[in-house]
């Protein structure tokens, strides 16, 4: 079972909510979902700049799952809840190359969950 996030966003239809969410986490790796509560579906992702790939989830569509964008498109962003599950650090001797497969491999224990 998927753990319990530790911060969640709703009512991403109003103004300034996607801005919000986007700069709060901004420059923090991240393993995220976006859930349709509609559908029930979630989509897992992980980013190393929360700020552009919420941007590109949420506001300009280009770049994303086509599941969730067609979930945007029928039910709108008022259907939807963004999960932060980890805010992600690296472990100190880790160098910068290797960090995005461990970010990689983080995201996918979340989907296996």
């Amino acid at each position: 079972m998927l753990q319990a996030a530790k911060y969640y966003f709703i009512n991403l239809n109003l103004p300034r909510a996607v801005d919000n969410l986007r700069y709060r986490f901004r420059a923090q790796p991240l393993i995220y979902g976006i859930r349709c509560r509609l559908t029930g579906k979630m989509y897992i992702g992980s980013t190393f700049s929360p700020e552009n790939r919420f941007y590109k989830h949420l506001i300009a569509g280009d770049r994303s799952c086509p599941e969730l964008q067609d979930d945007i498109l029928k039910y709108g962003l008022e259907s939807l809840t963004v999960h932060i599950f980890e805010i992600v650090e690296f472990p100190i001797d880790l160098p910068f190359k290797q960090r995005k497969g461990y970010l990689l491999e983080t995201e996918q224990r979340y989907i296996d969950k």
